[in-house]
């Protein structure tokens, strides 16, 4: 992709709901950004900045490194630390 195909791109969607998300995307390509020149592979740190960037309050969202019976303990917590009930709500 050209870069000008590419700045069309991210001016367009900088100005959706006119700019009312673009500070945040602004931030999340900073992030990925400075990710992208770490010497760090570990993805967790800007996958928490991120999501907490689009939901900075009261996020409860994890993350497994594995598929199965693994929660807590393979993975991380974004912000908050929560437990997954065994009995469904009623």
């Amino acid at each position: 992709m050209s870069e000008l195909k590419r700045t069309e791109i991210k001016e367009k969607l900088f100005s959706i709901e006119n700019g009312t998300y673009s500070v945040k995307l602004k931030s999340i390509e900073k992030i990925v950004k400075k990710w992208s020149q770490d010497k760090n592979y570990d993805v967790s740190i800007p996958i928490k900045k991120i999501l907490l960037e689009i939901e900075p309050d009261n996020n409860l969202t994890w993350f497994g490194y594995r598929s199965g019976d693994c929660f807590p303990k393979e993975g991380f917590f974004v912000d908050q630390s929560f437990e997954i009930m065994d009995e469904p709500l009623n």
